[in-house]
């Protein structure tokens, strides 16, 4: 099989991007694993062919997507990385309201120090009533300002994924990717 460095990639749904078969999570970093723990857990994974990284505007209250952010800066890695950011549940923008996710987006690009998220994870575990419609509406305008590229969903009850994909039929966004936990640890 392929030895360290060689690039594994498999598609993503169909969102037209090609990840690495497993994705880093960075739930730890900036909570029980420090900055330069952090970088080195970044460089290691991507010695080994690693390109997708998977953070959230509240794991450790933006903190993860900081270090994440001065990793990119530090090694020039930007354009090499597929970056999945889940929002919806920061303190400061809670839910999927449509200010609200406009700010966490804007969040969370200012704290990577990158200008667009590759796959925008909606996550709906502080909010299961707003409207999807509206936070579809949202999702496309951000997606049309290039901020976000593909969408997918977390924890979004079976019955919100079949209005999503009616909503789609008629021209939103379509959710493509689904955000469920799992740790292979």
């Amino acid at each position: 099989g392929p030895g360290v460095g060689e690039a594994i990639r498999v598609p993503l749904g169909e969102t037209g991007i090609s990840t690495f078969p497993l994705m880093l999570g960075a739930a730890e970093f900036g909570w029980n694993v420090d900055l330069e723990t952090s970088h080195g857990i970044l460089d290691r994974y991507v010695e080994y062919g690693g390109n997708a990284i998977h953070t959230a505007d509240g794991f450790s209250g933006g903190r993860s997507e900081h270090i994440i952010g001065q990793w990119l800066r530090s090694r020039g890695r930007r354009d090499r990385m597929v970056l999945g950011v889940r929002i919806g549940a920061h303190a400061d923008n809670p839910g999927l309201g449509s200010v609200n996710l406009v700010r966490a987006v804007e969040g969370s690009l200012t704290r990577l120090g990158v200008d667009r998220i590759d796959v925008l994870h909606l996550d709906a575990t502080l909010d299961r009533t707003t409207n999807l419609e509206d936070t579809l509406a949202t999702v496309e305008w951000l997606r049309d300002s290039g901020k976000v590229g593909a969408v997918g969903a977390c924890r979004f009850a079976p019955e919100r994924l079949v209005e999503a994909r009616i909503l789609a039929s008629a021209g939103y966004p379509r959710i493509e990717v689904l955000d469920e936990p799992y740790n292979l640890l």
